[in-house]
Parts: C-alpha cells; sequence; structure tokens
C-alpha cells in the first residue's frame, strides 16, 4: 500500500518537474458542513469565503494561493458548540458517539450517508463521477466506547476500573487517491459535490441544541503559495496530466 510519505513525495515531484519554479509544501485542506434532515447534497469549494463563518478546525484556501490533493478522505463529526477542536472525525457512526436520542437515528445517519455518491470536478472537467461513499465507511477492530468496567470478582481484590477505549485510527485506511490530482486554485471553483438518498422523515441532524453532525471532507496533498495561476494553468491541461500520471504509475511499478 502505498503510503502518505509516498504520495507526497510523487506530487511534489511530479508538480516540481511541471514546473520547476514551484516551491510546494505539504499540506492539507478541510470542510465542514451541518446534516440536516432534509438537506440531499453538499458542494464543497474548499476556498475561503467572507459571506460564510469558517469554523475553527476548517482549512480553507486564500484567494492567492494553490492546492493540489492526491487523495481525499470523507468524516464525520460531533461538534459542542464553542469546542470545535475537542471533536476528531469518526470513520463510521459510533453509537458511542451519535447515540440514540430524541428522534436522532444513528441507522438513519450512517445509511443515508454512506448510500450516497461523491462527483469531483476541476474546472468544469468531471474527474470522478458516482464514488460510492461506502468506500469511506471504516468500522476498525477497536472501536470507541464509553463503558466503564470494574475487574475483579472476589471483594478483598483491588478492582481496577477500565474507562472506554479509544477507536484505533488508520489514515491510510480511511481515505482514497484521487486521480489524475484535484488542482484548487483560489482564483477558481473546484467542487467537490456529494448526493445523500435522504428520505422522508429521515432523522439525521443532532436534536440537541448546542451540539451538531456534521460532515467533514479533508483533502491531502500539496500547498502552493501564491500558487493560484500555477495550479491554473496545470488544470487547463488535464488529459495531459492524465497520461502523464499513468506513465509515472507505470514506470514506479
Amino acid at each position: 500500500m502505498r503510503g502518505q510519505a509516498t504520495r507526497d513525495r510523487e506530487l511534489r515531484n511530479w508538480l516540481v518537474a511541471q514546473n520547476p519554479q514551484l516551491s510546494p509544501t505539504i499540506g492539507s485542506l478541510r470542510q465542514e458542513e451541518i446534516f440536516k434532515n432534509n438537506k440531499t447534497s453538499f458542494s464543497l469549494d474548499f476556498l475561503e469565503n467572507l459571506s460564510r463563518i469558517k469554523s475553527a478546525t476548517e482549512r480553507l484556501l486564500n484567494t492567492n494561493d494553490g492546492f493540489v490533493a492526491h487523495s481525499i478522505g470523507v468524516f464525520l463529526l460531533r461538534v459542542i458548540k464553542g469546542q470545535e477542536g475537542a471533536s476528531l472525525p469518526q470513520s463510521y457512526v459510533n453509537g458511542s458517539v451519535f447515540p440514540k436520542s430524541g428522534t436522532f437515528d444513528p441507522e438513519h445517519l450512517d445509511g443515508v450517508l454512506y448510500n450516497g455518491s461523491m462527483e469531483i470536478r476541476n474546472n468544469n472537467v468531471i474527474l470522478a463521477k458516482q464514488i460510492d461513499l461506502l468506500r469511506f465507511r471504516k468500522v476498525p477492530k477497536q472501536q470507541k466506547t464509553n463503558d466503564i468496567r470494574i475487574l475483579g470478582e472476589q471483594v478483598s481484590e483491588v478492582k481496577q476500573v477500565v474507562l472506554g477505549q479509544k477507536d484505533e485510527f488508520d489514515i491510510e485506511k480511511m481515505i482514497t487517491d484521487i486521480e489524475p490530482y484535484f488542482m484548487v486554485s483560489g482564483g477558481k471553483k473546484p467542487q467537490v459535490n456529494l448526493s445523500l438518498p435522504v428520505f422522508e422523515n429521515a432523522q439525521i441532524q443532532s436534536v440537541e441544541n448546542n451540539v451538531d453532525y456534521k460532515i467533514c471532507v479533508i483533502l491531502y496533498g500539496m500547498h502552493l503559495e501564491s500558487g493560484a495561476k500555477a495550479v491554473e494553468a496545470l488544470a487547463g491541461n488535464l488529459g495531459a496530466i492524465k497520461k502523464a500520471r499513468i506513465a509515472q504509475r507505470k514506470k514506479v511499478a
């Protein structure tokens, strides 16, 4: 399996080969949207927008910069308002993180999200269509629990309190490659479109006043400071890029 370090190195070398003046640095972009019971789609552009309030954990692109992504991950968040930094991305609907409460039904959220699909567009060119979101549903062998167990059968024994265990977290199992690379320019409007099969009476939003349930999409790749124009130039020749990527992959293989 190709790891993140390999993906980063391949992308950096490829970018410098296209334009020796570029100085790519490892980075990521992250955008979040709140689940609503009647919301059937999300369109993400990963760009800073004055009309939209950015959360404390989002990473959006400045209008002058560029970003080239080699892989993408789709996650869930349970966010307590005002404590955004305490919420870790989840790769499945864990009942201890998203418990059944009021009208909210975790099985509805599980089904609606992972039966959905994704489309990736770059400068009106479709890079990927109808990607099955089920590929991002990763249920680890070790799962997060909130239970407390008392160990020791005899009253005289010293009993141990074991707090709920944490999820096993392996980012390599939770992301997928983008072929060819996904170009994000601060001067354009790339799109990652998510389509969800929300049904009548679906209960997928939080019923707690101070809690939001969110979808979180993260792009992994290379950041190019003041590189908006350079990325636009690359994105304008996606056909050649695709051929070059196939040739590069064959060479590596």
